[in-house]
């Protein structure tokens, strides 16, 4: 008998610290990312699309391009008019140097060929805007348009994410949200093989609300029914991922001064 309440202790005590263990973190959070829509400036087809879902972009690089055409040639056409007008300058300049033509005539022909060079400057913007380019480094995660389709400044094309941070929003419970400021390091702990990996964050946003507890988010004390949202930036090795969770411990101690 004395044997068996050993062994019913033993049992208890490795279920209480398995229990205790499971929840050894302070929060618990998802990781998140800074994400862009990229959508067409301007309506056109799409004649392009390089890069593929999940392929990084830097900053500049060409995302899609959208058909110019009907621009290009409209451009060619201005070219040969704005050089026509530069002829016919050239030839009034000589004319009135003569007092051979009136100013009025020179001064509209000066004035029609800057017309021309500043209706060829918005041309060339507006087909520069045919060309879609990746506002920032990251990661293509998502498109929604393919070759063929009709682009339009309403509808985004693609989703772009930077990774190269991560941010993990966690939620705090009442006695935990005061043992933390911004700009505090905390250690992140995420699921890796049948272990974790460790990592240091930094919390970047506290909320000064707290709110009802997210039904997907497991807290330290499920009890707790309102939460503080932290926002933690982490540095991305390559093994995080948007979506997966995250478990934060803070350090020891009532306040991090």
């Amino acid at each position: 008998m004395k044997v068996l309440k050993i062994c019913v202790l033993a049992v208890l005590s490795l279920l209480y610290i398995a229990c205790d263990s499971k929840n050894s973190f302070d929060a618990m959070g998802m990781f998140e990312s800074d994400e862009v829509l990229l959508s067409a400036e301007s309506s056109g087809r799409i004649i392009e699309f390089v890069p593929k879902e999940g392929q990084s972009v830097q900053k500049g690089d060409v995302i899609a391009r959208l058909d110019s055409k009907p621009l290009e040639l409209q451009r060619e056409k201005l070219k040969v008019q704005i050089q026509n007008a530069k002829n016919e300058k050239a030839r009034l300049m000589r004319l009135h140097k003569a007092n051979a033509t009136t100013k009025k005539n020179l001064d509209d022909a000066i004035y029609a060929c800057e017309l021309l060079e500043k209706e060829l400057a918005l041309l060339d913007e507006e087909i520069a805007r045919k060309t879609l380019l990746a506002p920032i480094d990251g990661v293509l995660l998502e498109k929604y348009a393919h070759i063929g389709e009709l682009a339009s400044p309403t509808k985004p094309l693609c989703k772009i994410a930077d990774i190269r941070t991560l941010r993990l929003k966690a939620y705090f419970t009442k006695s935990d949200i005061t043992r933390i400021k911004l700009g505090d390091r905390v250690q992140v702990l995420v699921d890796y093989n049948t272990s974790h990996k460790q990592y240091e964050g930094v919390v970047s946003f506290i909320a000064a609300k707290a709110e009802f507890t997210p039904k997907t988010i497991m807290t330290k004390d499920e009890r707790e029914n309102l939460v503080y949202a932290v926002k933690i930036d982490v540095a991305n090795d390559g093994f995080l991922k948007i979506g997966s969770y995250g478990e934060v411990i803070l350090p020891q101690g009532e306040y991090n001064e």
